[in-house]
């Protein structure tokens, strides 16, 4: 690493919220961990205390946002933004991500795997999390350096790590942490971030199962329900179009979904809703079908609205995927709102119980190459 070098990106886009956890918080944001898109401003910390930040949201030192996108400022030295989970189960997982360098100049980062126990404060400022880490507290369980993060070019990256039953006993908490360099004139990117350790809850969010869907698949009813090949809870319905994997052991195209949730409407009044797909999906709330799109189709956006009552309501969102790019958003506007929004994970009830997930934590590029 460089002190005198700084870390930002120029490629925009989206990681999950921050959570401020060493100083006073204001009022949480509203975010989606999983599927990274920000419907309010970040708070920025210097420093992250193990135990003390319940949501499992990224933060970092130095981050700004606006219009949804969270971007590294400029600054001397390095600067490390970290995801934390609680884990409850051993075993051997692995992480990938893609990893480039805007410039000709070689540069460094390094990404870390770290079990740190309860109470144990890490910093996020300047080599607050260096190659050879020694914090009482801290086990490095896994990571990888790459030198010049392959110069303008993206380049997929893997690593395993293990976690111990010893881990576990101690109900430490597993620190993803990416931590880079650059000169004045370059940016160190990162994208496409995914991880399969389960999360500790079983309870809460949108249970969402994974289908596989037949070739030439045309509508929703061509899919087997009945047989889901994988089960995860999503904190949102939001998966901006691409052509890449919504989930590591899921194939790009040929797949479907069906999402299910209790949505806490905050007040009365007409609320709109709006879902936009490619290719074909399906929006029911408290039984009823409000948008059917259910045909192959280039991503569209359908809005209907409805008069609901404060409290309590059941939606489901089925959706396919076909071949080329693919695509997925919920989102709603209610009675006097600006605009909309997509639909945070706080208006998800979390008493209903969902089976075990997987946490997968992605930056959605929107912008770019």
């Amino acid at each position: 690493m460089h002190d005198s070098e700084c870390m930002s990106t120029s490629r925009r886009f989206t990681l999950a919220a921050v959570a401020l956890v060493t100083l006073i918080m204001p009022t949480p944001s509203s975010a989606n961990v999983s599927n990274g898109t920000f419907s309010s401003s970040l708070t920025q910390a210097a420093t992250w205390r193990a135990g003390t930040d319940p949501t499992s949201r990224w933060f970092a030192d130095s981050l700004t946002v606006q219009n949804g996108v969270a971007t590294l400022a400029p600054v001397s030295g390095t600067r490390s933004m970290i995801q934390a989970l609680p884990i409850t189960t051993a075993g051997t997982y692995t992480l990938t991500y893609r990893t480039r360098c805007t410039g000709t100049q070689n540069q460094d980062n390094i990404v870390h795997a770290l079990v740190v126990t309860p109470g144990t404060t890490l910093s996020l400022g300047n080599n607050g999390i260096p190659w050879n880490i020694n914090q009482s507290g801290v086990r490095s369980a896994g990571r990888l350096q790459t030198s010049g993060a392959a110069a303008q070019s993206w380049t997929a990256r893997s690593f395993t790590f293990a976690i111990t039953s010893a881990d576990v006993t101690a109900k430490s908490f597993l620190v993803i942490a990416f931590t880079a360099s650059c000169s004045a004139s370059q940016f160190i990117e990162f994208d496409d971030v995914a991880c399969d350790v389960p999360r500790a809850s079983t309870s809460g969010g949108i249970n969402t199962e994974w289908f596989n869907a037949p070739s030439g698949i045309n509508s929703l009813s061509s899919v087997n329900w009945s047989s889901p090949v994988l089960t995860t809870s999503e904190e949102s319905i939001h998966w901006p179009n691409t052509s890449n994997r919504w989930h590591p052991a899921m194939p790009a195209d040929l797949f479907a979904i069906r999402a299910t949730a209790t949505i806490d409407v905050p007040r009365d009044g007409l609320w709109t809703f709006s879902l936009g797909s490619d290719d074909g999906s399906r929006l029911t709330i408290d039984g009823v079908v409000r948008i059917n799109a259910d045909a192959p189709q280039s991503f569209t956006t359908r809005s209907a609205s409805v008069t609901l009552t404060k409290g309590p309501h059941t939606i489901e969102v089925r959706y396919y995927e076909r071949t080329g790019n693919n695509g997925l958003i919920l989102s709603w506007r209610g009675p006097g709102d600006p605009a909309a929004e997509i639909i945070p994970a706080t208006a998800f009830d979390s008493s209903s119980p969902t089976p075990a997930r997987t946490r997968v934590t992605r930056w959605q590029e929107i912008s770019g190459e």
